[in-house]
């Protein structure tokens, strides 16, 4: 099972290396969601940000993903990318018993960021 943990591992962090690569966002970089614009709006973008970050807060991770799924489903754009990916880099740096707590897994994960290819139009063989 610990080969099969570490492997599934790397494959998360090298499709989500790949991914941060072609969305061109740095790890270090911290991305926040302000709620509201100068005008008082909320964007797409960051008001499906928002929501997955407080859904997580409050441990409901397969909700989150059911969420950001449906959202990239009725409207792929290219911004929800930036998005979903770092949902998914959030999820990989929960520990394990916490992961397992919500009831998700390193599998659902992996599972996740290739969903995230088929969506987007990235070459199966680039999101090894």
């Amino acid at each position: 099972m610990l080969y099969n943990n570490d492997y599934i591992l790397r494959k998360i962090e090298d499709m989500g290396r790949f991914l941060r690569n072609i969305t061109h966002k740095d790890k270090g970089e911290e991305e926040e969601y302000p709620v509201l614009d100068e005008k008082a709006n909320f964007s797409q973008t960051d008001f499906l940000g928002y929501r997955l970050n407080r859904l997580l807060a409050e441990k409901k991770v397969n909700e989150a993903e059911n969420l950001l799924f449906e959202t990239i489903e009725q409207d792929p754009q290219s911004a929800y990318l930036k998005v979903a990916l770092n949902f998914y880099e959030d999820l990989h740096d929960m520990p394990e018993d916490e992961l397992e707590a919500c009831d998700f897994s390193r599998e659902e994960i992996y599972e996740g960021l290739r969903s995230l290819c088929r969506w987007y139009q990235i070459p199966e063989e680039l999101c090894q």
